[in-house]
């Protein structure tokens, strides 16, 4: 039991230095660290290949009576409250708010014509009529939901498969432990992680088919650009995962019982 900790502490350990070591090098030593304004998450793109660095991100705060007001539209495809009843559309209810500002940051960035775009329209344009504040109050808003129970895994058979990627990886064929950054219970971050947490997501109860969908993008990275630091690190774990990988985990995953992030 000790050895096996041991070694998912150190292969989790492992990867995280290297992928921090790998980020850094891209990264301008005059890069501005993320408070609340938008403006100085800005990176400079010229110099790296992502936009946004999320590691030192603050707590975001809005008003969610005022962010309620601007999601007619997301609840048309995310569901009343945040809680979707379609695979393909995540459930947003009790997500936590600096991961839902990131995202709508990036959809408001966005390049229309790469092809991840033109797959998730129209949520550059509904973005881009957002102010800062909406994205704000909007994230505000989700995160404060009480999160519905998510649909059905789309197989049961290899549950145990994807909570034993999830929980331990597997070091021989260089996969580490998803815990190490989305917490033991997929909450978004390790327990008594840092700041540089805050904009990982709660995984917990999320469905199926969006889990498995957003690792295969990962992994291709065609037409996606790197928007941010954690699209980084994100693809250095998705390309040591096949297509039955992502299916088991993503079932783990949704097998959970969701709860609250915060």
């Amino acid at each position: 039991m000790k050895t096996t900790l041991l070694t998912n502490m150190l292969a989790t350990l492992l990867f995280v230095t290297a992928s921090a070591t790998a980020i850094a090098e891209e990264t301008p030593a005059d890069a501005n660290v993320l408070p609340e304004h938008r403006a100085s998450i800005k990176a400079k793109p010229a110099k790296r290949g992502w936009d946004y660095d999320m590691r030192r991100i603050t707590p975001i705060h809005g008003d969610a009576a005022a962010g309620e007001a601007k999601t007619t539209i997301c609840v048309a495809c995310h569901g009343p409250k945040g809680n979707s009843t379609v695979g393909l559309f995540p459930q947003l209810a009790g997500q936590r708010a600096e991961y839902l500002y990131g995202r709508l940051l990036d959809f408001q960035d966005s390049d229309e014509a790469l092809p991840y775009y033109q797959a998730v329209l129209p949520m550059p344009q509904q973005a881009r009529e957002m102010s800062d504040t909406d994205l704000r109050n909007i994230a505000a808003y989700f995160a404060a939901q009480v999160p519905a129970p998510t649909l059905p895994p789309t197989s049961t058979a290899n549950i145990k498969q994807g909570e034993h990627l999830y929980l331990h990886g597997d070091p021989t064929r260089g996969i580490p432990p998803c815990q190490g950054c989305h917490g033991t219970y997929a909450e978004g971050g390790p327990t008594g992680g840092g700041s540089q947490y805050l904009a990982y997501p709660a995984l917990h109860g999320q469905h199926a088919v969006f889990i498995a969908d957003r690792l295969l993008h990962y992994r291709e990275m065609g037409g996606w650009p790197r928007f941010s630091s954690d699209d980084a690190i994100m693809h250095g774990v998705a390309v040591t995962l096949s297509d039955e990988d992502m299916k088991a985990i993503a079932n783990y995953l949704a097998s959970l019982e969701p709860n609250s992030s915060r």
